[in-house]
Protein backbone atom coordinates (compact mmCIF):
# COMPACT_ATOMS: atom_id res chain seq x y z
CA UNK A 1 0.00 0.00 0.00
CA UNK A 2 2.84 2.47 0.70
CA UNK A 3 4.64 1.89 -2.72
CA UNK A 4 1.64 2.41 -4.53
CA UNK A 5 0.31 5.46 -2.44
CA UNK A 6 3.83 6.87 -3.19
CA UNK A 7 3.39 6.06 -6.79
CA UNK A 8 0.34 7.92 -6.85
CA UNK A 9 1.78 10.78 -5.19
CA UNK A 10 4.66 10.77 -8.00
CA UNK A 11 2.07 10.87 -10.68
CA UNK A 12 0.10 13.71 -9.30
CA UNK A 13 3.70 15.60 -8.71
CA UNK A 14 4.52 15.64 -12.64
CA UNK A 15 0.92 16.22 -13.86
CA UNK A 16 1.40 19.98 -11.61
CA UNK A 17 4.81 20.22 -13.30
CA UNK A 18 3.19 19.74 -16.71
CA UNK A 19 0.26 21.65 -16.35
CA UNK A 20 2.36 24.77 -15.02
CA UNK A 21 4.33 25.16 -18.00
CA UNK A 22 3.01 26.81 -20.65
CA UNK A 23 1.72 25.61 -23.70
CA UNK A 24 4.49 26.49 -26.09
CA UNK A 25 7.06 24.93 -23.68
CA UNK A 26 5.03 21.71 -23.47
CA UNK A 27 5.59 21.58 -26.99
CA UNK A 28 9.01 21.79 -27.14
CA UNK A 29 9.89 17.89 -26.45
CA UNK A 30 7.44 16.93 -28.83
CA UNK A 31 9.07 18.94 -31.43
CA UNK A 32 10.87 16.61 -33.70
CA UNK A 33 15.36 17.29 -34.15
CA UNK A 34 15.41 15.80 -37.40
CA UNK A 35 15.57 17.78 -40.31
CA UNK A 36 14.09 15.01 -42.99
CA UNK A 37 11.08 14.80 -39.90
CA UNK A 38 7.82 16.94 -39.89
CA UNK A 39 7.87 18.55 -36.54
CA UNK A 40 4.29 16.92 -36.04
CA UNK A 41 4.39 13.68 -36.50
CA UNK A 42 5.31 12.65 -32.93
CA UNK A 43 1.33 13.51 -32.78
CA UNK A 44 0.18 10.75 -35.15
CA UNK A 45 2.94 8.28 -33.50
CA UNK A 46 1.34 8.71 -30.25
CA UNK A 47 -2.16 7.69 -31.23
CA UNK A 48 -4.01 11.66 -31.54
CA UNK A 49 -6.49 11.42 -34.43
CA UNK A 50 -5.83 13.37 -37.70
CA UNK A 51 -6.04 16.32 -37.61
CA UNK A 52 -4.74 17.43 -34.64
CA UNK A 53 -6.11 20.66 -34.12
CA UNK A 54 -3.34 22.56 -31.59
CA UNK A 55 -4.41 26.22 -30.38
CA UNK A 56 -2.97 29.07 -31.97
CA UNK A 57 0.23 30.48 -31.07
CA UNK A 58 2.72 33.17 -31.92
CA UNK A 59 5.88 31.59 -34.08
CA UNK A 60 8.25 34.35 -32.42
CA UNK A 61 7.43 32.58 -28.67
CA UNK A 62 8.84 29.32 -29.65
CA UNK A 63 11.57 27.59 -28.74
CA UNK A 64 13.36 25.22 -30.12
CA UNK A 65 15.57 22.57 -27.81
CA UNK A 66 18.26 21.86 -29.16
CA UNK A 67 18.50 23.67 -32.57
CA UNK A 68 20.33 26.10 -33.06
CA UNK A 69 19.93 28.58 -35.88
CA UNK A 70 19.62 32.69 -36.49
CA UNK A 71 16.10 32.59 -35.16
CA UNK A 72 16.64 30.40 -31.75
CA UNK A 73 19.23 32.83 -31.23
CA UNK A 74 17.60 35.94 -31.51
CA UNK A 75 18.79 38.00 -34.39
CA UNK A 76 15.95 37.50 -36.10
CA UNK A 77 12.09 36.46 -35.02
CA UNK A 78 10.07 33.95 -37.12
CA UNK A 79 7.98 37.19 -38.65
CA UNK A 80 11.21 38.34 -39.89
CA UNK A 81 12.40 35.19 -41.78
CA UNK A 82 8.91 34.78 -43.36
CA UNK A 83 9.20 37.92 -44.54
CA UNK A 84 12.82 37.64 -46.39
CA UNK A 85 11.49 34.37 -47.62
CA UNK A 86 8.89 36.50 -49.39
CA UNK A 87 11.35 39.13 -50.08
CA UNK A 88 13.73 36.46 -52.19
CA UNK A 89 10.92 34.66 -53.65
CA UNK A 90 10.30 37.82 -55.66
CA UNK A 91 13.82 38.07 -57.37
CA UNK A 92 12.80 34.35 -59.08
CA UNK A 93 13.00 36.47 -62.45
CA UNK A 94 16.68 37.73 -61.26
CA UNK A 95 17.92 34.52 -59.91
CA UNK A 96 15.99 31.18 -61.03
CA UNK A 97 18.26 28.96 -59.58
CA UNK A 98 17.07 28.32 -56.24
CA UNK A 99 13.35 28.61 -55.82
CA UNK A 100 11.48 28.12 -52.16
CA UNK A 101 7.94 26.16 -52.46
CA UNK A 102 5.56 28.93 -51.39
CA UNK A 103 4.11 25.63 -49.68
CA UNK A 104 6.47 24.76 -47.24
CA UNK A 105 6.06 26.07 -43.43
CA UNK A 106 9.29 28.02 -42.35
CA UNK A 107 9.74 25.80 -39.20
CA UNK A 108 10.05 22.59 -41.40
CA UNK A 109 12.20 24.72 -43.93
CA UNK A 110 14.75 26.21 -41.45
CA UNK A 111 15.74 22.62 -40.74
CA UNK A 112 15.90 21.03 -43.95
CA UNK A 113 17.66 23.94 -45.66
CA UNK A 114 19.51 25.81 -42.71
CA UNK A 115 22.46 26.95 -44.50
CA UNK A 116 20.23 28.29 -47.16
CA UNK A 117 17.81 30.09 -44.94
CA UNK A 118 20.70 31.77 -43.35
CA UNK A 119 22.22 32.85 -46.58
CA UNK A 120 18.14 33.90 -47.58
CA UNK A 121 17.91 35.90 -44.26
CA UNK A 122 21.53 37.78 -44.34
CA UNK A 123 20.65 38.98 -48.25
CA UNK A 124 16.87 39.87 -47.14
CA UNK A 125 18.79 42.44 -44.48
CA UNK A 126 20.56 44.86 -47.02
CA UNK A 127 18.18 47.44 -45.38
CA UNK A 128 19.86 46.83 -41.85
CA UNK A 129 23.78 46.81 -42.35
CA UNK A 130 24.32 45.84 -38.66
CA UNK A 131 21.92 43.39 -38.91
CA UNK A 132 23.22 42.33 -42.41
CA UNK A 133 26.79 41.76 -41.07
CA UNK A 134 25.78 40.16 -38.02
CA UNK A 135 24.03 37.01 -39.97
CA UNK A 136 26.96 37.17 -42.71
CA UNK A 137 29.63 36.67 -39.68
CA UNK A 138 27.60 33.71 -38.89
CA UNK A 139 26.87 32.36 -42.20
CA UNK A 140 31.11 32.85 -42.78
CA UNK A 141 31.40 30.97 -39.63
CA UNK A 142 28.87 28.17 -40.40
CA UNK A 143 30.35 27.90 -44.02
CA UNK A 144 34.15 27.37 -42.88
CA UNK A 145 32.53 24.86 -40.13
CA UNK A 146 30.27 22.75 -42.08
CA UNK A 147 33.13 22.65 -45.68
CA UNK A 148 36.65 22.45 -43.18
CA UNK A 149 35.39 20.74 -39.96
CA UNK A 150 32.75 18.76 -41.02
CA UNK A 151 33.30 18.10 -44.53
CA UNK A 152 29.67 18.44 -45.73
CA UNK A 153 28.55 18.51 -49.15
CA UNK A 154 24.83 18.78 -49.63
CA UNK A 155 22.19 20.88 -51.52
CA UNK A 156 21.88 22.79 -48.64
CA UNK A 157 25.59 23.75 -49.01
CA UNK A 158 25.04 24.57 -52.47
CA UNK A 159 21.97 26.61 -52.62
CA UNK A 160 23.08 28.78 -49.78
CA UNK A 161 26.76 29.53 -51.65
CA UNK A 162 24.81 30.28 -54.43
CA UNK A 163 22.64 32.80 -53.18
CA UNK A 164 25.55 34.72 -51.42
CA UNK A 165 27.28 34.98 -54.44
CA UNK A 166 24.98 36.01 -56.37
CA UNK A 167 24.72 39.57 -54.15
CA UNK A 168 28.36 39.06 -52.65
CA UNK A 169 28.28 42.62 -53.14
CA UNK A 170 26.96 43.38 -50.30
CA UNK A 171 29.63 42.45 -47.67
CA UNK A 172 32.78 43.15 -50.97
CA UNK A 173 35.42 44.31 -48.91
CA UNK A 174 39.01 44.60 -51.18
CA UNK A 175 41.02 43.50 -48.42
CA UNK A 176 39.01 40.10 -47.51
CA UNK A 177 37.27 38.91 -50.11
CA UNK A 178 36.99 35.66 -51.52
CA UNK A 179 34.15 35.84 -54.48
CA UNK A 180 36.66 33.64 -56.92
CA UNK A 181 37.55 30.79 -54.56
CA UNK A 182 33.87 30.86 -53.38
CA UNK A 183 33.03 30.21 -56.70
CA UNK A 184 35.33 27.30 -57.63
CA UNK A 185 34.08 25.81 -54.38
CA UNK A 186 30.38 26.17 -55.34
CA UNK A 187 31.69 24.41 -58.33
CA UNK A 188 33.58 21.26 -56.58
CA UNK A 189 30.33 20.77 -54.70
CA UNK A 190 27.82 20.93 -57.60
CA UNK A 191 31.05 17.88 -58.54
CA UNK A 192 31.52 16.06 -55.55
CA UNK A 193 27.35 16.04 -55.39
CA UNK A 194 27.09 14.20 -59.11
CA UNK A 195 25.16 16.70 -60.39
CA UNK A 196 26.82 17.57 -63.63
CA UNK A 197 26.26 13.62 -64.71
CA UNK A 198 22.52 12.13 -64.92
CA UNK A 199 21.26 9.86 -62.27
CA UNK A 200 18.89 7.74 -64.30
CA UNK A 201 18.06 7.32 -68.09
CA UNK A 202 17.31 10.09 -70.13
CA UNK A 203 14.08 10.60 -70.83
CA UNK A 204 13.30 9.05 -74.29
CA UNK A 205 11.16 12.26 -75.96
CA UNK A 206 11.20 15.81 -75.79
CA UNK A 207 9.88 16.43 -72.41
CA UNK A 208 8.11 19.86 -73.92
CA UNK A 209 5.59 17.69 -75.59
CA UNK A 210 4.53 15.60 -72.75
CA UNK A 211 1.82 16.69 -69.48
CA UNK A 212 3.67 18.75 -67.42
CA UNK A 213 2.39 16.05 -64.19
CA UNK A 214 3.50 13.63 -65.44
CA UNK A 215 7.36 14.76 -65.70
CA UNK A 216 7.21 16.11 -62.21
CA UNK A 217 5.86 12.88 -61.05
CA UNK A 218 9.26 11.09 -62.74
CA UNK A 219 11.67 13.74 -61.13
CA UNK A 220 11.72 13.98 -57.53
CA UNK A 221 11.62 17.09 -56.37
CA UNK A 222 15.55 17.50 -54.71
CA UNK A 223 16.76 16.12 -58.55
CA UNK A 224 14.61 19.14 -59.57
CA UNK A 225 16.24 21.13 -57.13
CA UNK A 226 20.32 19.61 -57.95
CA UNK A 227 19.35 20.50 -61.71
CA UNK A 228 18.17 24.21 -61.09
CA UNK A 229 21.91 24.77 -58.59
CA UNK A 230 24.12 22.90 -61.38
CA UNK A 231 23.04 25.76 -63.82
CA UNK A 232 23.31 27.97 -61.33
CA UNK A 233 26.38 27.21 -60.80
CA UNK A 234 27.70 27.71 -64.64
CA UNK A 235 25.68 30.96 -65.12
CA UNK A 236 27.25 32.22 -62.12
CA UNK A 237 30.96 31.12 -62.41
CA UNK A 238 31.28 31.67 -66.16
CA UNK A 239 29.50 34.81 -66.38
CA UNK A 240 32.06 36.48 -63.04
CA UNK A 241 35.26 34.42 -64.22
CA UNK A 242 34.91 35.93 -67.92
CA UNK A 243 34.47 39.43 -66.90
CA UNK A 244 37.41 38.73 -64.40
CA UNK A 245 39.42 36.83 -66.83
CA UNK A 246 39.80 34.08 -64.56
CA UNK A 247 39.97 30.07 -65.27
CA UNK A 248 36.27 28.79 -64.79
CA UNK A 249 36.85 25.10 -63.99
CA UNK A 250 32.80 24.08 -64.93
CA UNK A 251 33.04 24.38 -68.61
CA UNK A 252 29.61 24.01 -71.00
CA UNK A 253 28.34 20.76 -71.58
CA UNK A 254 25.32 19.01 -73.50
CA UNK A 255 23.89 17.55 -70.14
CA UNK A 256 23.97 21.40 -68.74
CA UNK A 257 21.59 22.19 -71.74
CA UNK A 258 19.41 19.09 -71.65
CA UNK A 259 18.76 20.37 -67.64
CA UNK A 260 17.68 23.76 -68.86
CA UNK A 261 15.48 22.42 -71.30
CA UNK A 262 14.00 19.80 -69.07
CA UNK A 263 13.48 22.04 -66.46
CA UNK A 264 11.59 24.60 -69.37
CA UNK A 265 9.39 22.24 -70.46
CA UNK A 266 8.53 20.80 -67.06
CA UNK A 267 7.70 24.27 -65.80
CA UNK A 268 7.64 23.54 -61.33
CA UNK A 269 8.50 27.17 -61.38
CA UNK A 270 7.25 30.35 -63.61
CA UNK A 271 11.24 31.62 -63.31
CA UNK A 272 11.89 28.22 -65.25
CA UNK A 273 11.50 29.67 -68.46
CA UNK A 274 14.22 31.59 -68.30
CA UNK A 275 16.87 28.77 -67.73
CA UNK A 276 17.12 27.83 -71.17
CA UNK A 277 18.14 31.58 -71.75
CA UNK A 278 21.14 32.04 -69.15
CA UNK A 279 22.14 28.74 -70.02
CA UNK A 280 22.30 29.91 -74.16
CA UNK A 281 23.85 33.34 -73.18
CA UNK A 282 26.56 32.10 -70.97
CA UNK A 283 27.54 29.48 -73.65
CA UNK A 284 28.32 32.29 -76.18
CA UNK A 285 30.04 34.08 -74.14
CA UNK A 286 32.00 31.00 -73.27
CA UNK A 287 32.34 30.31 -77.21
CA UNK A 288 33.81 33.96 -77.85
CA UNK A 289 36.18 33.42 -74.90
CA UNK A 290 37.72 30.28 -75.90
CA UNK A 291 37.93 31.50 -79.85
CA UNK A 292 40.04 34.45 -79.10
CA UNK A 293 41.63 33.67 -76.10
CA UNK A 294 40.45 36.60 -73.52
CA UNK A 295 41.71 34.69 -69.96
CA UNK A 296 44.49 33.36 -71.83
CA UNK A 297 46.05 36.51 -73.43
CA UNK A 298 49.27 36.12 -72.39
CA UNK A 299 48.94 32.84 -74.69
CA UNK A 300 47.76 34.69 -78.01
CA UNK A 301 50.21 34.96 -80.85
CA UNK A 302 49.98 36.64 -84.16
CA UNK A 303 46.47 36.75 -84.66
CA UNK A 304 44.96 36.22 -88.13
CA UNK A 305 42.80 38.85 -89.63
CA UNK A 306 40.61 36.57 -91.68
CA UNK A 307 39.65 33.80 -89.12
CA UNK A 308 38.85 36.74 -86.69
CA UNK A 309 36.81 38.41 -89.23
CA UNK A 310 34.53 34.91 -89.45
CA UNK A 311 34.64 34.51 -86.44
CA UNK A 312 33.48 37.81 -85.87
CA UNK A 313 30.63 37.42 -88.67
CA UNK A 314 29.89 34.09 -86.64
CA UNK A 315 29.15 35.52 -83.76
CA UNK A 316 27.09 38.61 -85.01
CA UNK A 317 24.96 35.93 -86.72
CA UNK A 318 24.73 33.92 -83.04
CA UNK A 319 23.98 37.36 -81.06
CA UNK A 320 21.16 38.64 -83.97
CA UNK A 321 19.40 35.16 -83.91
CA UNK A 322 19.00 35.09 -79.98
CA UNK A 323 17.56 38.22 -80.29
CA UNK A 324 15.07 36.87 -82.74
CA UNK A 325 14.86 33.69 -80.95
CA UNK A 326 13.97 35.09 -77.73
CA UNK A 327 10.17 35.18 -76.60
CA UNK A 328 8.93 39.06 -76.43
CA UNK A 329 8.61 38.94 -72.34
CA UNK A 330 11.93 38.07 -72.09
CA UNK A 331 13.47 41.59 -73.16
CA UNK A 332 11.28 43.25 -70.09
CA UNK A 333 14.14 41.64 -67.63
CA UNK A 334 16.13 43.77 -67.26
CA UNK A 335 18.92 40.80 -65.58
CA UNK A 336 19.10 39.60 -69.69
CA UNK A 337 18.90 42.30 -71.36
CA UNK A 338 21.96 43.58 -69.38
CA UNK A 339 23.80 40.05 -69.77
CA UNK A 340 22.71 40.31 -73.80
CA UNK A 341 24.10 44.11 -74.12
CA UNK A 342 27.41 43.16 -72.10
CA UNK A 343 27.88 39.88 -74.26
CA UNK A 344 27.90 42.33 -77.59
CA UNK A 345 30.99 44.43 -76.32
CA UNK A 346 32.42 41.26 -75.19
CA UNK A 347 32.42 39.65 -78.63
CA UNK A 348 33.81 43.22 -80.46
CA UNK A 349 37.09 43.52 -77.35
CA UNK A 350 39.16 41.53 -80.21
CA UNK A 351 39.64 44.21 -81.52
CA UNK A 352 41.88 45.92 -78.63
CA UNK A 353 43.59 43.09 -78.45
CA UNK A 354 46.31 44.05 -81.52
CA UNK A 355 49.92 44.54 -81.38
CA UNK A 356 51.74 47.07 -84.52
CA UNK A 357 54.03 44.81 -86.97
CA UNK A 358 57.97 44.86 -86.15
CA UNK A 359 58.82 48.50 -87.81
CA UNK A 360 60.17 47.53 -92.14
CA UNK A 361 58.79 44.39 -91.61
CA UNK A 362 57.27 43.24 -95.03
CA UNK A 363 53.89 40.80 -95.31
CA UNK A 364 54.76 37.28 -96.84
CA UNK A 365 53.18 37.34 -100.51
CA UNK A 366 49.44 36.51 -100.72
CA UNK A 367 49.36 36.76 -97.29
CA UNK A 368 46.22 38.71 -95.48
CA UNK A 369 46.94 42.93 -93.86
CA UNK A 370 48.11 41.98 -90.50
CA UNK A 371 45.54 42.41 -88.18
CA UNK A 372 46.24 45.45 -86.27
CA UNK A 373 45.89 47.41 -89.89
CA UNK A 374 43.39 44.88 -91.53
CA UNK A 375 39.72 47.02 -91.68
CA UNK A 376 38.05 43.87 -89.59
CA UNK A 377 40.03 45.14 -86.42
CA UNK A 378 38.56 48.83 -86.98
CA UNK A 379 35.27 47.87 -87.68
CA UNK A 380 35.25 45.40 -84.84
CA UNK A 381 36.26 48.37 -82.29
CA UNK A 382 33.55 50.55 -84.11
CA UNK A 383 31.41 47.98 -83.38
CA UNK A 384 32.66 47.66 -79.61
CA UNK A 385 32.26 51.14 -79.36
CA UNK A 386 28.30 51.09 -80.17
CA UNK A 387 27.56 48.21 -77.82
CA UNK A 388 29.26 50.01 -74.92
CA UNK A 389 26.70 53.01 -75.63
CA UNK A 390 23.75 50.62 -76.13
CA UNK A 391 24.93 49.22 -72.63
CA UNK A 392 25.04 52.33 -70.78
CA UNK A 393 22.24 53.60 -72.57
CA UNK A 394 20.18 50.58 -71.41
CA UNK A 395 21.46 51.17 -67.63
CA UNK A 396 20.54 54.47 -67.13
CA UNK A 397 17.08 53.38 -68.72
CA UNK A 398 16.41 50.99 -65.47
CA UNK A 399 13.79 52.04 -63.18
CA UNK A 400 15.03 52.46 -59.12
CA UNK A 401 13.75 49.00 -58.43
CA UNK A 402 16.06 47.21 -61.47
CA UNK A 403 18.69 49.41 -60.10
CA UNK A 404 18.41 48.25 -56.48
CA UNK A 405 17.78 44.52 -57.52
CA UNK A 406 21.81 44.78 -59.03
CA UNK A 407 23.37 41.15 -58.55
CA UNK A 408 27.10 41.09 -58.34
CA UNK A 409 27.35 39.99 -62.38
CA UNK A 410 25.25 42.90 -63.30
CA UNK A 411 27.65 45.17 -61.00
CA UNK A 412 31.18 43.48 -62.74
CA UNK A 413 29.00 43.80 -66.28
CA UNK A 414 28.86 47.80 -65.44
CA UNK A 415 32.45 48.09 -64.41
CA UNK A 416 33.86 45.98 -67.35
CA UNK A 417 31.61 48.48 -69.63
CA UNK A 418 32.55 52.03 -68.11
CA UNK A 419 36.72 50.90 -68.39
CA UNK A 420 36.23 50.04 -72.10
CA UNK A 421 34.48 53.37 -72.74
CA UNK A 422 37.42 55.10 -70.85
CA UNK A 423 39.61 53.10 -73.27
CA UNK A 424 38.10 55.01 -75.99
CA UNK A 425 38.17 57.95 -74.47
CA UNK A 426 42.06 58.56 -73.67
CA UNK A 427 43.20 56.95 -76.71
CA UNK A 428 43.63 53.99 -79.21
CA UNK A 429 46.23 53.06 -81.77
CA UNK A 430 43.83 52.18 -84.46
CA UNK A 431 45.75 53.60 -87.59
CA UNK A 432 42.09 53.76 -90.08
CA UNK A 433 40.64 55.27 -87.40
CA UNK A 434 40.26 59.42 -86.30
CA UNK A 435 41.01 58.96 -81.75
CA UNK A 436 39.40 63.02 -81.62
CA UNK A 437 36.32 60.95 -83.21
CA UNK A 438 35.89 58.39 -80.91
CA UNK A 439 36.70 60.25 -77.99
CA UNK A 440 33.48 62.09 -78.75
CA UNK A 441 31.60 59.26 -79.71
CA UNK A 442 32.40 58.03 -76.72
CA UNK A 443 31.36 60.92 -74.58
CA UNK A 444 32.75 59.57 -70.71
CA UNK A 445 31.84 62.51 -69.28
CA UNK A 446 28.36 62.64 -70.39
CA UNK A 447 27.73 59.06 -69.08
CA UNK A 448 30.26 59.36 -65.73
CA UNK A 449 28.10 62.15 -65.08
CA UNK A 450 24.59 60.25 -65.34
CA UNK A 451 25.62 57.49 -63.78
CA UNK A 452 26.68 59.19 -60.74
CA UNK A 453 23.00 61.33 -61.12
CA UNK A 454 21.24 58.06 -61.32
CA UNK A 455 22.85 55.89 -58.11
CA UNK A 456 22.30 59.39 -56.35
CA UNK A 457 18.38 59.80 -57.66
CA UNK A 458 18.11 55.42 -56.50
CA UNK A 459 19.81 56.40 -53.47
CA UNK A 460 17.16 58.98 -52.24
CA UNK A 461 14.44 56.92 -52.25
CA UNK A 462 16.25 54.87 -49.61
CA UNK A 463 15.69 55.24 -45.78
CA UNK A 464 19.40 55.48 -44.14
CA UNK A 465 21.42 54.92 -46.74
CA UNK A 466 24.92 56.24 -45.40
CA UNK A 467 26.26 52.33 -45.50
CA UNK A 468 24.23 51.57 -48.59
CA UNK A 469 26.93 49.81 -51.48
CA UNK A 470 25.81 52.59 -54.43
CA UNK A 471 27.24 55.32 -51.90
CA UNK A 472 30.88 54.13 -52.65
CA UNK A 473 29.86 53.04 -56.65
CA UNK A 474 28.73 56.50 -56.92
CA UNK A 475 31.56 57.92 -55.30
CA UNK A 476 33.84 56.00 -57.09
CA UNK A 477 32.16 57.48 -60.55
CA UNK A 478 32.30 61.32 -59.08
CA UNK A 479 36.16 60.52 -58.42
CA UNK A 480 36.83 58.86 -61.77
CA UNK A 481 34.65 61.73 -63.85
CA UNK A 482 36.72 64.48 -61.89
CA UNK A 483 40.32 62.40 -62.83
CA UNK A 484 38.90 61.68 -66.17
CA UNK A 485 38.21 65.57 -66.87
CA UNK A 486 41.71 66.98 -67.33
CA UNK A 487 42.63 63.88 -69.07
CA UNK A 488 40.01 64.18 -71.99
CA UNK A 489 41.41 68.25 -72.63
CA UNK A 490 44.69 66.90 -73.96
CA UNK A 491 45.40 65.07 -76.86
CA UNK A 492 44.44 61.10 -77.28
CA UNK A 493 47.29 58.79 -76.18
CA UNK A 494 47.53 55.49 -77.98
CA UNK A 495 47.64 53.02 -74.80
CA UNK A 496 47.12 49.30 -75.60
CA UNK A 497 48.01 48.15 -71.72
CA UNK A 498 44.51 47.39 -71.28
CA UNK A 499 44.02 44.36 -72.54
CA UNK A 500 47.78 43.44 -72.21
CA UNK A 501 49.29 40.00 -72.59
CA UNK A 502 51.91 40.48 -69.56
CA UNK A 503 50.28 39.10 -66.93
CA UNK A 504 53.02 40.82 -64.17
CA UNK A 505 52.52 44.65 -65.90
CA UNK A 506 51.42 47.04 -63.40
CA UNK A 507 50.52 50.88 -64.65
CA UNK A 508 49.61 54.15 -62.44
CA UNK A 509 48.54 55.82 -65.69
CA UNK A 510 44.89 56.22 -66.93
CA UNK A 511 44.30 52.21 -67.23
CA UNK A 512 45.07 49.17 -65.24
CA UNK A 513 47.43 46.77 -67.31
CA UNK A 514 47.57 42.67 -67.12
CA UNK A 515 45.54 39.84 -68.72
CA UNK A 516 42.91 40.13 -65.78
CA UNK A 517 41.86 43.46 -67.65
CA UNK A 518 40.38 45.97 -65.88
CA UNK A 519 39.41 44.02 -62.36
CA UNK A 520 42.02 42.38 -61.37
CA UNK A 521 45.82 43.20 -60.39
CA UNK A 522 47.87 39.88 -59.74
CA UNK A 523 49.26 39.28 -56.56
CA UNK A 524 45.97 41.33 -54.80
CA UNK A 525 46.53 44.92 -53.36
CA UNK A 526 46.89 44.55 -49.44
CA UNK A 527 51.03 45.06 -50.33
CA UNK A 528 50.69 47.86 -52.52
CA UNK A 529 51.67 51.46 -50.76
CA UNK A 530 48.94 53.30 -52.38
CA UNK A 531 46.07 50.68 -51.56
CA UNK A 532 43.20 52.81 -49.98
CA UNK A 533 39.93 50.88 -49.09
CA UNK A 534 37.38 51.25 -51.70
CA UNK A 535 34.95 52.48 -48.49
CA UNK A 536 37.07 55.35 -47.72
CA UNK A 537 36.52 58.00 -50.15
CA UNK A 538 39.80 58.32 -52.68
CA UNK A 539 41.83 61.57 -53.19
CA UNK A 540 40.02 63.70 -56.36
CA UNK A 541 43.13 62.82 -58.23
CA UNK A 542 43.33 59.18 -57.83
CA UNK A 543 43.36 57.34 -61.04
CA UNK A 544 40.22 55.83 -61.75
CA UNK A 545 41.65 52.16 -63.10
CA UNK A 546 42.89 52.37 -59.44
CA UNK A 547 39.53 52.78 -58.00
CA UNK A 548 37.40 50.51 -60.06
CA UNK A 549 40.35 47.79 -59.49
CA UNK A 550 39.98 48.65 -55.81
CA UNK A 551 36.15 48.51 -56.01
CA UNK A 552 36.47 45.41 -58.14
CA UNK A 553 39.63 43.46 -57.25
CA UNK A 554 38.65 39.89 -57.24
CA UNK A 555 41.60 38.02 -55.55
CA UNK A 556 43.62 36.18 -57.50
CA UNK A 557 42.59 32.71 -57.13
Amino acid sequence: MEQRVEGILARLSASKDTAGRPLHSRLITQTSVNPHESPYSTFTQRGFPIPVHIAPFQFSNIVFDGFQDAISKGYVSFEQAEVSLQIFRGQACNFPFVVIDSTIGLDIFRRKRPFLLLSILTFAAQSNIALQQKLETELKESLSRKLIVEGEKSLDLLQGLLVYLNWYHFHFDPARQQLYPLLQTANSVALELGLDRPVRQQLPINPANLVPELVKSRLPIEEVEGRRALLGCYCLSSSMCFTMRKPNNLPHSNYISACSELLAGIGAAESDALLPICVHLQRLQEDINQSFRYDRADQQCELDSEKIETLCIKFDQQIEQSRTDFPPEVWNNANVVSSYHAIKIYAKEIGFHSQPPPAFSVPPPGSSSPWYISPARHNSLLGCLEATVEYLDHLLSLSTSNILNFTTPDLLRLLYAVLVLGRFSTGVDAPLLDANLLRTVANLRYYLESLAAKFGDVLATIHNPSEHYLVYLRRLVEDSKRWYSPALTGPPTFREDLFSPNPMQTTQEALPTGHDSCLDVPGGLAGRPDFVSAWDKPAASSDPSDLFIKWGDTGTG
